[in-house]
């Protein structure tokens, strides 16, 4: 999103490709959330982006499919949100990207039982995973933040033990985001220790524990000591998604340029403190 690249934005989807590869970023995170807007001459878009990514040597590690769920309950609603993340999908296989990232459903723990919970993601995410699976893209289930409505109020859906219970019952990857998990007051290295070898992908972000903010690495709270100790002792070797927020940035090509350089070097940073000694 650094460069507002979705059809309709401020710059084109090749331009977003040559600015990734012009600040020094190895790969690109595709966000599917809009998909839905569009009808299928988008996919030439999308073939041409994946074309001048790999003539630009940056590899398409992953994606994010819509996430602004709608109410779980409302089959109507889910029906055509389930068509949009199979776009998203249909996309990733075309642009030959392996991981896309879902949110799963999160129920409010005082209103709705564990089993309540487990059990719409059963009827949510199979069809969704089996539907990957045929194209050949694999799904990782991302973690949620807790709502912090009050002291007792949270989400399923934010722990690692919670994740991973999804994770191993379809067969699929985990994505770690750390806001979310800051936000949700859990020990990073601790969860990510839980979650092991199902960790395909990781969100990098910052925030001050209380709003889901997108800041770059180091201005929030989270400690990223700790963070990156987690990965280092999973022997972690995947990619640093870097999910920092830009939406907010003017549409000016020197301002963005500085704040993707920032972004890679703080990549870089955090990248050495993960880095597993031989």
């Amino acid at each position: 999103r650094i460069y507002d690249s979705y059809p309709g934005g401020h710059f084109s989807m090749s331009e977003m490709v040559d600015y990734m590869s012009a600040v020094g970023f190895d790969g690109i995170d595709m966000s599917f959330e809009n998909i839905g807007r569009f009808d299928d001459a988008v996919n030439s878009v999308l073939y041409s982006a994946a074309n001048r990514a790999e003539k630009r040597g940056l590899t398409l590690s992953s994606c994010h499919l819509p996430f602004y769920m709608p109410d779980p309950d409302g089959q109507q609603l889910m029906t055509s949100f389930l068509s949009e993340l199979k776009k998203g999908i249909d996309a990733a296989a075309l642009m030959n990207i392996g991981y896309a990232v879902t949110h799963p459903v999160a129920y409010h723990s005082q209103r709705r039982t564990y089993e309540e919970w487990l059990e719409k993601n059963k009827e949510f995410l199979s069809p969704v995973i089996e539907y990957a699976r045929k194209k050949g893209v694999k799904i990782c289930i991302e973690n949620m933040a807790s709502a912090n409505e009050s002291e007792k109020d949270h989400l399923y859906g934010c722990t690692a033990d919670e994740i991973l219970i999804l994770a191993k019952k379809f067969d699929c990857g985990v994505c770690w985001d750390f806001g979310h998990a800051n936000l949700s007051g859990l020990s990073q290295s601790g969860e990510i220790e839980k979650i092991g070898g199902k960790l395909c992908v990781v969100h990098i972000h910052d925030n001050d524990g209380k709003k889901d903010s997108h800041f770059l690495p180091f201005s929030g709270n989270i400690d990223w000591t700790d963070a990156m100790m987690g990965l280092k002792n999973i022997g972690y070797c995947g990619f640093f998604d870097m999910e920092v927020k830009s939406s907010e940035l003017p549409a000016d090509r020197e301002i963005r340029t500085d704040y993707g350089r920032k972004t890679v070097f703080f990549a870089r940073k955090l990248i050495n403190m993960a880095r597993i000694n031989k």
